[in-house]
């Protein structure tokens, strides 16, 4: 299965029915002339063309030809990245561009920038008559592992730029290694998933290199730890959806061409872990509205992240119950209040969230210490529930100490949740005695500070680095970070300041 691009409306791969594409041979900028081959092409069958642009005049000429043109046309550029964005801008429905021989990275990026921005993909152009000088002297020559060196080092160079709408085409003199590049390619692509042994390649958060399936080396794409679980999902939706599809290549480590459990139990066993190591995301969970927005179809592994255990993991012989019932509480099973002083009421707030909520919830308290919480409703509607609704709650202590109550979310067609509420009250106040007159920043130019506190402390002494006298100098203390202490009968404390 290879990933699908749009070519003027075009589908290529991807399951896609194989195009037909030709090429005129043509001075591009014979527009005319250009026009007239192309119309022949299309009458006898061709559904794509491309053109030669090895010049100004050639690009220029885009913009006419796209006007009469019947078939989606394709740019051929070489050596000059300037031919390509004016193609582009001409309105050129696909780039072929060997993204080695066109400059520096700088060049790439600013083709791929201007393909991205105009949603047309990028041929990558392979040919066995013009490798790279390193990849001949590393292979001895032309062979099919340095086309598809070559072809990878390209896509690496895109994919940088975060551009990957590409097709690749390999091409040699001999026929016989045309179709093996092609094979090898096929083989490299479709790395299955795993832990990398030995490393090859990196971009310091995926990997590709060796990894071991049933005690083999083979090679394996590594994704990063955040996305592990996201990967595991998503093959869990697929082979869920289709099941039934022959898999292929090196797609066998992965899938079992027969009906359940569809993964083999290399894969099962790594997705599983993958998915219990890296729970759902809010991003995965954005990415599923999203989709179901356009879609209208979701990841029910994202919506039920325990799902899978149901059908491959540890609960296969239990029953899975898709029913009603709160979702989200924000806190966990109890919720704690700041600390309070006796009388003194704070506030926060918790969200309830539910799924095929049909009746209003009912929010009950119970508890020794019910009547110090209190909350801004008794009860949500069904639509408020499964909308998810903040809810404001108080917390006022009578006495000091640890304090405790129950809050019951109750509905007719859902199993109670039971929170509990914690509060801490102390009796007064703690006081905080801070200095007061002193800024953060002084210059050695600055006047004498005189310390003082916010509360009169009975022998109160400073002591630090330019004091003397309970009196901080600046020019004595010198350029630096200065620590500035006190101390009573009452206490000590200190402050930091900075002489620039």
């Amino acid at each position: 299965m290879t990933r699908q691009i749009h070519v003027g409306g075009i589908p290529i791969g991807g399951g896609a029915p194989v195009t037909i594409q030709s090429m005129t041979n043509t001075r591009t900028d014979d527009v005319e002339s250009t026009l007239s081959q192309i119309r022949s092409l299309a009458a006898a069958g061709c559904q794509i063309v491309r053109v030669a642009v090895p010049d100004g005049a050639a690009a220029r000429a885009v913009a006419k030809i796209k006007e009469a043109s019947p078939l989606p046309v394709v740019v051929d550029i070489h050596f000059d990245y300037k031919l390509a964005l004016e193609a582009i801008a001409a309105g050129a429905d696909k780039v072929r561009i060997n993204p080695g021989n066109i400059g520096g990275e700088d060049r790439v990026k600013a083709v791929a920038d201007a393909c991205r921005l105009r949603g047309i993909p990028i041929r990558i152009g392979v040919n066995g008559g013009s490798l790279e000088k390193g990849l001949l002297a590393k292979y001895g020559g032309v062979c099919p592992e340095a086309m598809v060196e070559s072809a990878f080092g390209h896509i690496r160079l895109l994919n940088k730029f975060d551009f990957d709408d590409i097709c690749v085409s390999l091409k040699s003199s001999s026929v016989p290694m045309t179709m093996r590049a092609y094979q090898l390619m096929r083989e490299k692509s479709n790395y299955p998933l795993g832990v990398v042994s030995t490393q090859s390649w990196t971009n310091g958060v995926t990997k590709v290199g060796t990894g071991y399936i049933n005690g083999m080396p083979t090679n394996i794409f590594e994704p990063a730890d955040e996305y592990k679980g996201d990967f595991a999902r998503m093959y869990f939706y697929f082979v869920t959806c289709y099941q039934d599809y022959t898999w292929v290549s090196l797609g066998t480590k992965m899938f079992q061409r027969n009906d359940y459990p569809t993964l083999t139990d290399y894969a099962r066993n790594l997705l599983l872990e993958w998915s219990r190591q890296d729970p759902v995301s809010q991003k995965e969970i954005d990415r599923n509205e999203g989709v179901y927005k356009f879609q209208h179809n979701r990841n029910p592994f994202i919506d039920f992240p325990d799902l899978a255990e149901y059908i491959w993991g540890t609960k296969t012989d239990e029953a899975f119950y898709l029913g009603a019932g709160i979702t989200n509480w924000q806190t966990g099973d109890y919720f704690v209040f700041p600390n309070s002083t006796i009388g003194e009421s704070v506030e926060k707030s918790f969200r309830i969230e539910g799924i095929q909520i049909a009746s209003a919830v009912s929010l009950i308290l119970d508890g020794d210490d019910k009547n110090m919480f209190s909350f801004a409703v008794s009860s949500l509607s069904a639509d408020e529930v499964n909308a998810g609704t903040d809810v404001g709650a108080t917390y006022m202590p009578s006495s000091a100490g640890l304090h405790k109550a129950t809050l019951m979310l109750a509905a007719d067609n859902i199993a109670s949740v039971a929170v509990e509420l914690r509060g801490v009250s102390i009796p007064q106040t703690i006081r905080r005695i801070v200095p007061v007159g002193l800024k953060k920043e002084y210059s050695l130019n600055d006047s004498e500070v005189a310390l003082k506190l916010s509360e009169t402390l009975p022998g109160c002494t400073w002591e630090g680095d330019g004091v003397s006298a309970n009196v901080f100098t600046p020019e004595k203390a010198g350029k630096g970070t200065h620590t500035l202490r006190w101390k009573s009968s009452s206490g000590c404390g200190s402050v930091q300041v900075v002489v620039k």
